[in-house]
């Protein structure tokens, strides 16, 4: 109820708005579980609709997707680098962190890079249909080492190769549970609407290779045949002097 609202506000986009007091007055507890009351169906596909909306929209935008992506591999450094303890992190604020990251000397690029929004590009950018099945399941130490080694294929700094495989592709959110006819069941069990949402956002989501613009072609070359993703032209290709926004 919070971050949709707080989001669309600082996005600027208008899909953020909802219900919230009539939201908490559609909540009770049945048998110690937090569910929405019966006959209050419609204002939880009003939440979830906001949400799907703004899955695309902001949350997985490719930018927002870049910027994260660089954000995380620069925090990252910080801790191997022994200069930010990981459980100091969860205690710092944004401006604390990027202070950090701005002065020390392995992670200064990446922070100058965000601060002037010189973002990495994509080299790819698959629809959900052509990523296959085997990608959704690596390991987040496997994702690391591909990054490393097509930025070896590349011949490219491994630190300009950020790989994004889509790993929730539905809403988590319609397993909420909804009381009726005195049971309680799941909510994508009682709305259509609810259905489609999911087949929607899962639809969006997109596997995303990024990396320095000079060096698109050259990850672009040798992903297909690492990852064996078989791009075959249903990569996006970026529009020439906008190649952050969405084609």
């Amino acid at each position: 109820m919070d971050y949709l609202a707080r989001d669309a506000h600082h996005t600027g986009v208008p899909y953020g708005t909802i219900d919230h007091e009539q939201l908490i007055r559609s909540l009770t507890f049945i048998d110690s579980q937090l569910v929405i009351k019966e006959g209050n169906i419609q204002v939880a596909e009003n939440v979830l609709t906001a949400r799907a909306l703004m899955d695309p929209t902001v949350y997985h935008h490719h930018t927002a997707r870049i910027a994260e992506l660089m954000l995380l591999r620069a925090t990252e450094r910080l801790i191997k680098a022994n200069e930010l303890a990981p459980k100091d992190l969860r205690r710092i604020d944004d401006y604390d962190l990027i202070t950090t990251l701005r002065s020390h000397p392995e992670t200064s690029k990446m922070a100058t890079r965000l601060d002037n929004r010189n973002l990495f590009k994509r080299a790819v950018w698959l629809e959900t249909d052509a990523i296959p099945e085997s990608l959704r399941g690596f390991s987040y130490q496997e994702i690391i080492q591909f990054e490393r080694e097509i930025a070896q294929a590349a011949g490219i700094n491994p630190e300009t190769v950020l790989i994004d495989i889509p790993h929730k592709m539905g809403l988590p959110e319609s397993e909420t549970q909804i009381e009726k006819n005195g049971e309680v069941t799941l909510l994508r069990e009682q709305s259509q609407i609810i259905g489609a949402l999911e087949g929607a956002v899962k639809n969006q989501r997109r596997l995303g290779i990024y990396t320095e613009e000079s060096s698109i072609s050259a990850v672009r070359e040798v992903a297909d045949d690492i990852l064996d993703i078989k791009i075959n032209g249903r990569y996006v290709k970026e529009r020439e002097g906008d190649s952050n926004s969405l084609v």
